[in-house]
């Protein structure tokens, strides 16, 4: 009866029915819409007293005016899609013309709120980014470690045409691209679930980390008894860190994010770098007994005898590899230091694009068109660049590792984004 009641209300007033404050929060956070100056994506905080207003942008920090009665139109063309109980609702209650053949759930529906409405848009990509990650792991499902960087690991023969051809295409197509992007979806679904918690009455902080510390035990739960390329761990201490930024403004994100990319990018150059110094120095004329041994330590854990011993353990019961990892137990911390400076930015990158609406795809296809020219053909230029470098040096184990882990991160961010 409100509902109809609501609904007679003449729709171009200006002035709006008595509401409570926490009805009109309500109502107001289920508004979202676009910058009239940078298109990123914005809702309200509080409820305005005209029809016409002015916002502030947190991204291109412009004033833009708007108008409230074409944002409830908008607002309950997207309820209608989405079914959402809760923006149909605040679409009748302010007036808004509503089509009477829409059909709206009973006012128990648990859903409550636009934030719970499910983003197609997130879960394709978050079902894409798995089966990439499939695709690259299945590789360390069945075989030793190392032929992530080498089509063919020492001990098991020549590489073959079709062992380069395929260690290309996923060089190429999925390595670090589709763990890049379940990271920036990983930062997306960090602040729904924030902004979720808060609109149902609940602390944000309290939820967040209740469930980062949940993770971090399936993390390492997964480590120890399953597999030794775990990610959940390293997501849930990320993501104790991420969260601290959800409240910065879309480009302090893009900015801290990128800083962070390039501080981590250089970190990595450097510190694997030191790889082709103790080759030198182990190679030159006259070299030192200490350098050459060095080099020759640093050279063991390629070798065929190392992969056999990998082989075999793996091959072995299950009591002697849960032994392997439990000696191996700084590993997890390992991978904080080795790829927390590339997920942390892709988190952050991953909140301001769901602000955005680039994770959304509420962007025109003219902007997305422009991403494609400006990231992702050049970054996949240069990852043909690193690919036939590599090829011509023969897949040398410390060249391809290197280029691997660390030369490829410009590009790899390119790609993703």
């Amino acid at each position: 009866a409100e509902l109809e009641a609501a609904a007679l209300r003449p729709a171009r007033r200006r002035n709006f029915p008595a509401m409570d404050h926490e009805r009109q929060h309500q109502l107001a956070r289920n508004i979202h819409f676009a910058c009239s100056e940078c298109q990123s994506r914005l809702h309200l905080t509080s409820f305005p007293r005209q029809i016409d207003f002015s916002l502030a942008c947190p991204c291109c920090k412009r004033r833009g005016k708007y108008n409230l009665h074409q944002l409830l139109d908008d607002a309950l063309e997207e309820a209608v899609r989405n079914a959402s109980y809760t923006e149909v609702c605040a679409a009748l209650v302010l007036g808004a013309d509503v089509d009477t053949r829409v059909t709206v759930r009973g006012s128990d529906d648990p859903r409550g709120s636009a934030l719970d409405t499910r983003w197609i848009e997130l879960d394709a990509l978050r079902g894409f980014a798995v089966m990439g990650i499939l695709a690259m792991n299945i590789i360390a499902f069945a075989l030793p470690e190392d032929a992530y960087f080498l089509p063919r690991v020492p001990g098991t023969g020549p590489a073959t045409a079709a062992d380069v051809g395929s260690w290309i295409a996923a060089f190429l197509l999925f390595d670090g691209k589709m763990r890049g992007l379940f990271s920036l979806l990983f930062g997306a679904s960090l602040y729904l679930v924030a902004e979720r918690a808060e609109a149902a009455g609940h602390s944000a902080a309290r939820v967040h980390y209740s469930r980062m510390f949940w993770l971090g035990l399936f993390g390492a739960a997964h480590f120890f008894l399953i597999w030794w390329g775990d990610i959940l761990f390293l997501y849930a201490v990320i993501g104790c860190f991420a969260f601290l930024m959800r409240g910065a403004a879309t480009r302090t994100l893009i900015v801290t994010a990128l800083v962070v990319y390039a501080a981590g990018f250089a970190i990595l150059c450097l510190s694997l770098g030191t790889m082709f110094s103790i080759q030198a120095a182990a190679q030159a004329p006259g070299a030192s007994p200490a350098s050459v041994e060095r080099f020759a330590a640093m050279m063991e854990g390629f070798s065929a005898a190392a992969q056999a011993e990998e082989i075999a353990l793996f091959r072995s019961g299950y009591g002697a590899i849960l032994d392997f990892r439990l000696s191996q137990w700084w590993r997890p911390l390992n991978l904080l230091f080795q790829a927390g400076t590339e997920t942390f930015p892709l988190m952050l990158l991953g909140m301001a694009g769901l602000r955005s609406g680039i994770l959304t795809g509420t962007w025109d296809r003219r902007r997305y068109r422009q991403l494609l020219w400006a990231l992702l053909l050049p970054g996949m230029l240069i990852y043909a660049v690193l690919a036939a470098l590599n090829w011509s040096r023969g897949f040398d184990p410390i060249f391809s590792l290197n280029l691997v882990v660390a030369w490829s991160l410009p590009a790899r961010l390119m790609t993703t984004i």
